[in-house]
């Protein structure tokens, strides 16, 4: 799809402000892309491996440019994300503040209220499925100890104020080291060392994109291949989960766009049936937690180990589940009884994807689907914009379709065959 400049006064104003922090682009500008809000898009032919944008550390916000605002004592009891957070905050509030062009072209708070699940009333975070509400649980935990934290540095800082920006650091940052590491960092990283980058946090994401990599002297983009003029760039960021891009990016990618990075979780199926031994033994081993499908339904290796911990009497188990795990065996002559025990799990999952969405979208399955066939199978595009109701849709017809092909390969003869 082709795209034409964004030429609103407010990004005229914001490319000459990044002119002046010494951001250099080429063949590149800013568009206002349909159903996706602004991205990048190339304004004249690029080849593959062209430098296409570098952002000096001079232009980033990360904690030492916060320091200067406020003073190294303001980062106690603070991560690194709430401090840069309060460091965007205490700069809009000043007389003269230093980002104003570049924070005039950020989503508002209304954008944050229909996009993040952090913004949707409880209804609708209910309704998550579980691997994505377990992300949420830890993002509104991380977000209360930052705000608690900010408040004793300056009780008159507002939480509705304060959760806007936290916001905008958690869907806006990259990994920074100092220095550089000379090899491509993941956006949005739970790395200690963070920063918010100008003219890179504008270009949207995709499972296959541009390499950001972060150089000694700042952040820099090249090209995976070649564009055409009017075409955009995406970047890639790392591999994530639809359940993890959806509640910290407040979108998801559809099966063919997201490849074999994104997988459905099954911990809240199997942790809870775990006495205190094994959660201990498993703990000691390193295989606690993280059972995973992949996206052809595929049971990863750790979900097989703890399997065959659940599977078999304590004793024979002892042996079995530690062989495997090891490489000792194959695992072959016990699978069949480790499939017999996960089929009810998935059923059950199954089942409550079912009761989540029947009551909720029987009207609107006719439309849905005819969405899905037009569009090639996918229902969903990269980055587009949906309302809460249709990501919870997709997210939930996604791990319905894993689960069937789970069930299928375990050898489970569905009744209404």
């Amino acid at each position: 799809m082709t795209v034409s400049p964004a030429s609103d006064c407010i990004y005229r104003v914001f490319l000459d402000w990044a002119r002046h922090q010494n951001i250099q682009t080429d063949g590149i500008t800013l568009a206002r892309i349909p159903g996706q809000g602004l991205g990048i898009v190339a304004t004249s032919p690029l080849k593959e491996g062209q430098k296409v944008c570098f952002v000096p550390t001079s232009a980033f916000v990360h904690a030492a440019w916060v320091e200067r605002l406020v003073g190294r004592e303001a980062i106690e009891g603070l991560s690194v994300h709430g401090f840069l957070a309060a460091g965007l905050l205490l700069d809009a509030a000043s007389e003269d503040p230093q980002l104003e062009a570049w924070t005039a072209i950020w989503p508002s708070m209304e954008d944050f209220d229909e996009e993040l699940p952090l913004r949707w009333s409880l209804d609708l975070q209910s309704q998550l499925p579980p691997a994505a509400k377990d992300i949420l649980a830890e993002q509104q935990r991380q977000l209360w100890r930052d705000y608690e934290a900010v408040i004793r540095f300056s009780p008159a800082i507002s939480y509705d104020d304060y959760v806007y920006y936290w916001l905008v650091v958690n869907t806006r940052s990259f990994a920074y080291t100092k220095g550089g590491t000379n090899q491509t960092r993941t956006r949005g990283s739970a790395a200690d060392n963070m920063a918010v980058c100008p003219f890179i946090d504008l270009f949207n994401f995709a499972n296959e994109g541009c390499q950001a990599i972060n150089v000694s002297r700042g952040y820099t983009v090249w090209t995976d291949r070649d564009y055409e003029a009017g075409e955009q760039l995406f970047l890639r960021y790392g591999n994530h989960s639809n359940d993890s891009l959806l509640v910290n990016y407040g979108f998801m990618l559809s099966p063919i766009e997201l490849g074999t990075t994104d997988y459905v979780k099954l911990d809240h199926l199997i942790l809870p049936i775990l006495c205190p031994n094994q959660q201990e033994i498993l703990k000691e081993a390193g295989y606690l937690g993280n059972y995973i499908l992949n996206p052809v339904g595929e049971i990863c290796f750790r979900t097989q180990v703890v399997l065959r911990l659940l599977s078999f009497s304590p004793v024979a188990a002892s042996g079995i589940w530690e062989a495997f795990k090891d490489g000792r065996s194959d695992g072959e002559a016990e699978q069949p009884v480790v499939n017999q025990f996960l089929v009810p799990l998935l059923e059950r999952f199954d089942e409550q994807a079912r009761e989540i969405l029947i009551p909720m979208y029987d009207a609107q399955e006719k439309e849905f689907r005819e969405r899905e066939r037009v569009q090639g199978g996918s229902g969903i595009r990269t980055c587009e914009k949906k309302t809460p109701e249709e990501w919870l849709y997709w997210r939930w017809i996604q791990i319905m379709d894993v689960l069937e092909l789970a069930l299928e390969r375990l050898g489970r003869v569905s009744d209404d065959d």
